[in-house]
């Protein structure tokens, strides 16, 4: 995963932090999913690496100088065991943005990419979250989700099912 997000800083500013939650429990299955090789970078320059993972949670923090300024921060991870699904199927169910943030989100963009082709009329697509949102097949591997106006505290989820 990928994340790049822009902070607008309006005064003096020193740390940010991000929460992900790792445990999935949909309609009849479970799993907990886990994260590896986290990072967060500026300008190509690693600013920080490692975090911590407890109860099904997932955070970490950084630190920086900022003031009256736009940065853009990368946050980067691989994610596992994040494939559920029933006897016929698998699911990726995935919250791309948790509710812990405390500011809103002027555009959010989420590209899912399979690690191999599938036929996208094998694909099922779902977006949960806030109802201005839209997404699409962008080839037979990846799903674009999109949304604008993101509220603080409202998460976005992304869900494939794909035999």
């Amino acid at each position: 995963m990928v994340e790049r997000r822009t902070y607008s800083f309006d005064g003096s500013f020193s740390w940010a932090d991000i929460k992900i939650p790792l445990t999935v429990d949909r309609k009849g299955y479970k799993y907990d999913a886990s994260i590896r090789n986290f990072t967060v970078s500026e300008n190509g320059q690693t600013i920080y690496t490692g975090a911590d993972q407890k109860g099904g949670l997932f955070s970490a923090r950084w630190d920086y100088s900022a003031f009256n300024e736009n940065r853009i921060f990368e946050i980067s991870y691989t994610l596992f065991g994040a494939i559920g699904g029933g006897a016929d199927f698998d699911e990726f169910y995935w919250q791309v943005i948790g509710d812990s943030w405390d500011v809103k989100t002027d555009k959010v963009e989420v590209l899912v990419t399979f690690p191999s082709t599938i036929a996208k009329n094998q694909v099922y697509a779902f977006a949960h979250g806030p109802t201005n949102g839209k997404y699409d097949f962008v080839s037979d591997n990846s799903v674009l989700f999109q949304i604008e106006n993101l509220p603080a505290n409202q998460f976005v989820e992304t869900r494939l099912v794909f035999p």
